[in-house]
């Protein structure tokens, strides 16, 4: 599924390359961010289908244009007939895709300043145990203002992968030795 402003132009840029009969196009404006940020995040009811939540999309704290791409969920809901779940308006909170990480057993992960009413509205809107807090982390020139995402991630078997430096001279390495210890002390 492609969102794009400029349908015909997508299909001349990919149609030598890509099967056409697997890609869909939906012509909508965008601000041309990343879709993680902007697009559904998606949970399973008990029956297994799909939720798709609405949050809102600020453009990583107002440094970008946000106002297409946070209509880029409800035109796909609406429009677009492959497009299978239940809409679920969360629009009256900012939550990018890339600020949390979970292990889809319950636990999720966000780095954030203000804590508990943002922990409270987490737990009941995942219907999450824990929600794990990283103060530390720190990368240069990100836009994102360092998603946690790009610090840190849940694998299998209780595992967190995580960006690391080991060089003292790098501006990184007090910040992310920091963040090493606390993602060391999680449970």
């Amino acid at each position: 599924l492609i969102v794009t402003p400029e349908p015909e132009e997508v299909k001349k840029q990919i149609v030598a390359t890509v099967n056409m009969d697997n890609v869909r196009f939906l012509r909508c404006e965008t601000n041309d961010t990343w879709a993680r940020d902007h697009a559904f995040i998606t949970m399973l009811k008990e029956n297994g289908e799909p939720l798709l939540l609405d949050f809102c999309f600020n453009g990583w704290g107002m440094k970008y244009a946000a106002n297409y791409d946070n209509m880029i969920n409800s035109n796909l809901y609406y429009r677009c007939k492959t497009l299978t779940g239940e809409y679920v308006y969360q629009r009256d909170f900012i939550l990018e895709g890339g600020s949390i990480e979970s292990d889809g057993k319950g636990t999720l992960n966000r780095n954030e300043k203000t804590k508990e009413e943002t922990e409270q509205y987490l737990k009941e809107t995942f219907n999450l145990k824990q929600v794990l807090w990283l103060k530390h982390g720190y990368l240069a020139g990100d836009d994102t203002d360092s998603h946690i995402d790009t610090l840190a991630r849940f694998c299998p078997d209780d595992t967190i992968v995580y960006v690391q430096c080991t060089d003292k001279k790098d501006e990184h390495y007090e910040e992310l030795v920091a963040m090493e210890e606390e993602l060391k002390a999680f449970r």
